[in-house]
C-alpha cells in the first residue's frame, strides 16, 4: 500500500480490491505518520465534496502557460474526495499557487442586478464564462415538478431566457432587460427548493414590449444579513426576506482573489507540508 520512491516520497499504491484491515492501516497512516503541524486532513481545510468542486472550478479559470502543473492537478480531483497527489508533482505546483496568490484576481463572472444596483446574485459562473450556454436559474432539470405548467428560467451570454421544461425545450422569451410581476392571486407552495413559491409571472422584454405569462420561481434573493441586531443577540434571528426585483439585468465583475484568500492560502500550507516532508496530499 505504501512504499518509498528513488526521491525518498511516500508513495501511495493502488488500494482497490484490498482489505478492510490494509484500509485502516493507510487511513491511519494519513493521520499520524507525519508530525508536520500542517499535514491534516483536507476536508478540515478546504472542505470536502463542494471544497473539491470549487477547486476545479478555480482550475477551469487559470491560464495554462502560467498555472498549468497547478491547474492540472485541480483539475484532477475526484468529487469524491479519493485521490492523492505525490508531492513530486506538489512541488512543481507550488511555485505557481505562490504566483496565483500574488495576483488581483481570479477571472471574471456573470451577476444578476437590479436596475438600480441591488445585487441578486454575485457569482453566476464558477470557471471560465460559458456564454453559448444555458445557465439555469434553477430549480434542478430533475425537480419533479407538482406544477404541470412550471417553465424554466436562465442566462445564455448576458441575456434571461424563459423556456418550457420538455426536451427539446421551445424558448418563449429572450431579453436583454427582464421584467417580472407576479400574480398574487396565483401563488402557491410547494416541495419547492429552499420553500420558495411559484406564481404565474408576466416576464416582459422591457425593450420590446414582447411578454410571457407563464408559472416560474422567478428571480428572487434574500436580504444580506449584515450583522446580528444587538437587541436579538440572545435569541433567534428570523429568517431574512425573500425579495423578488421587478426589473433585472445581467453584468459581469472580476472575482477578486480575496474572495478565495482563506481557501487558497490553506491550500498552500497543505502542498508547503507536503514538499517538506515527501507526504502526498490526500485528499480526504
Amino acid at each position: 500500500m505504501l512504499t518509498i520512491n528513488e526521491c525518498g516520497d511516500v508513495e501511495l499504491i493502488d488500494e482497490q480490491n484490498c482489505d478492510v484491515d490494509v484500509a485502516n492501516d493507510v487511513y491511519d497512516w494519513t493521520i499520524h505518520a507525519c508530525a508536520h503541524e500542517d499535514m491534516v486532513l483536507v476536508s478540515e481545510w478546504v472542505g470536502n465534496i463542494s471544497g473539491v468542486a470549487w477547486l476545479r472550478s478555480v482550475a477551469a479559470g487559470l491560464h495554462p502557460e502560467r498555472f498549468g502543473k497547478l491547474a492540472r492537478i485541480l483539475s484532477r480531483l475526484s468529487g469524491l474526495m479519493d485521490s492523492y497527489t505525490p508531492a513530486s508533482e506538489i512541488r512543481r505546483a507550488l511555485p505557481e499557487l505562490e504566483l496565483l496568490l500574488q495576483e488581483d484576481h481570479l477571472g471574471s463572472t456573470r451577476t444578476i442586478s437590479a436596475l438600480n444596483g441591488f445585487v441578486v446574485e454575485d457569482k453566476l459562473d464558477w470557471g471560465p464564462i460559458m456564454l453559448d450556454e444555458f445557465h439555469s436559474l434553477g430549480p434542478s432539470p430533475y425537480y419533479e415538478s407538482p406544477w404541470p405548467d412550471l417553465v424554466e428560467l436562465g442566462v445564455i451570454g448576458y441575456e434571461f431566457v424563459v423556456r418550457s421544461r420538455e426536451e427539446p425545450a421551445d424558448e418563449l422569451l429572450r431579453t436583454r432587460i427582464l421584467e417580472q410581476k407576479w400574480d398574487p392571486e396565483s401563488v402557491e407552495f410547494g416541495p419547492a427548493p429552499d420553500g420558495r413559491p411559484t406564481s404565474r409571472i408576466t416576464f416582459t422584454n422591457l425593450q420590446t414590449k414582447e411578454s410571457v405569462t407563464v408559472r416560474s420561481f422567478g428571480v428572487s434573493t434574500r436580504l444580506p444579513r449584515l450583522g446580528r441586531v444587538l437587541a436579538n443577540a440572545d435569541r433567534d434571528e428570523p429568517e431574512p426576506a425573500l425579495v423578488y426585483p421587478e426589473t433585472l439585468i445581467v453584468g459581469e465583475r472580476r472575482v477578486m482573489l480575496t474572495e478565495a484568500w482563506w481557501t487558497l492560502k490553506r491550500l498552500h500550507r497543505l502542498f508547503a507540508a507536503s514538499a517538506a516532508t515527501g507526504n502526498p496530499v490526500v485528499w480526504h
